[in-house]
């Protein structure tokens, strides 16, 4: 990587206008894996240029890849500052291939803050948008990067689903750097799952491709994964050996939030072999770099294992000081780590013979644990929310003018055939796609010019699709069809009827413009029919969110 990153800096350096631009852009976010300090700098000169150019997409692109190589350095609130810059600008464009990127980053930065259920929507934004962008090492990222939020919340089922596409939209690019990241990524979700011995596979071989191409930022992602799966495994001289090339690596490319997560793994295996005061030493680092970061997702756990060493080292005070610092998040999202916390201060207190103390932490404990459930109830239906915005059937009845025996007629319809395509599918090994078409109409429109656009459009639609339902959806005619069509031959049918239905007229209402857009669900990968469904719905809200006249498909597997 380093002769391909001089090579191109040579080229950028005898470029001129445009292409300079370009270059600059390229190289930015490729040093992002090498040093991210000097990508700052080429972005911040690509900036400058884009202005005297008056490129708007190229402005926005440049202060998107700053973003991204800020969160390498750690610095994400600077970071979030610029994506906010670069969103003024999108906004304007609608350029769908820069609004996929800043979507992408923006998702990257929630993960490092912990804030999973934010990070999921923006990715699962990023995916609908980034199909029409037609850019597959983007779109394998992004199903990447949402494996590994499933992974994060415990949905390991869908997180598998998502490492599995990307994984082979990876070996259709040609890239080893996404090859990379999705070959690491599944080794993350073995982790998950407990999976060891299959994690230091692809670990392993992650590390290979990484050192092979000479990408530190891979190879040191690779290396702290290693640790964490050599100690997993009880290999404690080969954990040691990884998360120290990993704590090297970090600290020559100036990676706080990996260079914290090193040392909590060197500190963990120090704590097994007893060795507390070198744990200690490696965690009070780790948590400076934590606060350094504006917050990290992973610091309670820290926190926790830095008490246990103090306790072992008979500094209860300064123990209880950490014990505390998990506490003082509070019950609003209560973690496992918080429950730890209040279990080892009911202990210490009874120990010392402290036991109206003892019990008012055992209040906590309690407070804790019913939070957490709470929380954990709490989290399908969050997780449901956020996986269907922008499209509900829930509160359209009254919108449609249609009442709840025929709205409940038609759902259960609709959930029907849906059901019946999709188990016909998985028996016979055929491909299957839901599609949702929605075409939006000025206010105001006659009823007969309405009921003349709904005729149409379902005679239209019946030419190429034995299944076609009209949903109950307020403020547009939507349509369910279900397609048995190769799954590459679905998206560009549905773009040829949303041209189609661009170029009609209606002669009872010659004034009457409709605005077609749609979203495709093309891969059998979900676990159940209503998930097609839901994937469809969200990313026909994409389309419709790019202006119209846009159709949003799940990235294809194997696409050149």
């Amino acid at each position: 990587m380093i002769e391909e990153l001089a090579a191109l800096r040579e080229q950028m350096e005898l470029s001129t206008g445009h292409v300079r631009l370009n270059l600059l852009l390229e190289l930015a976010f490729l040093y992002r894996d090498v040093d991210a300090q000097l990508g700052v700098h080429l972005c911040r000169e690509a900036a400058v240029l884009a202005d005297q150019y008056n490129d708007a997409p190229s402005q926005a692109l440049a202060l998107i890849t700053e973003a991204m190589n800020l969160e390498r350095l750690g610095q994400n609130l600077h970071a979030l500052d610029r994506l906010s810059e670069a969103q003024i600008i999108v906004e304007r464009s609608r350029d769908a291939y820069v609004l996929a990127r800043l979507w992408h980053a923006r998702g990257i930065i929630d993960v490092t803050r912990g804030q999973f259920y934010e990070a999921l929507r923006s990715f699962l934004r990023c995916e609908g948008v980034g199909a029409v962008s037609d850019n597959s090492w983007l779109l394998s990222s992004v199903l990447s990067n949402i494996a590994l939020i499933y992974d994060q919340l415990g949905e390991h089922a869908a997180a598998s689903s998502y490492h599995q596409r990307s994984l082979k939209l990876s070996l259709a690019t040609g890239r080893p750097d996404v090859q990379f990241y999705a070959v690491n990524n599944i080794g993350v979700n073995c982790m998950c799952l407990g999976l060891w011995k299959e994690a230091l596979a692809y670990h392993k071989e992650a590390y290979a491709v990484a050192n092979s191409q000479g990408r530190l930022y891979g190879v040191m992602l690779s290396a702290l994964n290693l640790a964490e799966t050599y100690t997993a495994l009880g290999e404690i001289d080969a954990a040691q050996i990884a998360s120290e090339e990993a704590i090297h690596q970090a600290r020559h490319l100036r990676d706080k939030k990996i260079l914290a997560g090193s040392l909590a793994i060197y500190a963990q295996i120090q704590y097994n072999l007893q060795n507390f005061e070198a744990t200690v030493l490696a965690l009070r680092e780790a948590l400076r770099l934590v606060s350094e970061l504006g917050g990290f997702h992973k610091s309670s756990s820290y926190h926790l294992l830095l008490a246990d060493a103090l306790l072992r080292l008979g500094e209860d005070d300064r123990a209880c000081f950490h014990l505390h610092a998990i506490l003082d998040v509070g019950l609003a999202l209560p973690t496992e780590d918080h429950l730890l916390a209040c279990q080892r201060l009911v202990h210490l207190f009874e120990a010392k013979g402290e036991i109206d103390t003892a019990r008012a932490y055992e209040v906590k404990r309690q407070e804790a644990e019913t939070a957490f459930q709470t929380l954990q109830d709490h989290h399908q239906r969050k997780l449901t929310q956020i996986e269907s915005f922008g499209f509900e059937f829930a509160g359209t009845r009254q919108a449609s003018g249609q009442g709840d025996s025929a709205h409940n007629t038609t759902l259960a319809v609709v959930q029907q055939e849906l059901q019946d395509g999709f188990d016909r599918a998985r028996r016979r090994f055929e491909p299957f796609a839901v599609v949702v078409l929605a075409v939006d109409h000025s206010e105001r429109v006659p009823l007969e010019a309405l009921s003349a656009v709904q005729t149409t459009l379902k005679q239209l639609l019946a030419t190429a699709y034995d299944t076609v339902t009209l949903l109950p959806a307020a403020n547009a005619l939507t349509f369910l069809m279900l397609s048995t069509l190769p799954s590459r031959e679905v998206a560009p049918q549905v773009r040829k009827f949303v041209k189609r239905v661009q170029a009609l007229r209606w002669p009872s209402s010659p004034a009457l413009r409709v605005t077609a857009s749609a979203g495709c669900c093309t891969t059998l990968a979900w676990s159940q029919a209503e998930d097609m469904l839901r994937v469809s719905s969200r990313l026909l809200s994409q389309a419709q969110g790019l202006g119209g006249n846009q159709v949003c498909a799940t990235p294809l597997e194997g696409r050149q």
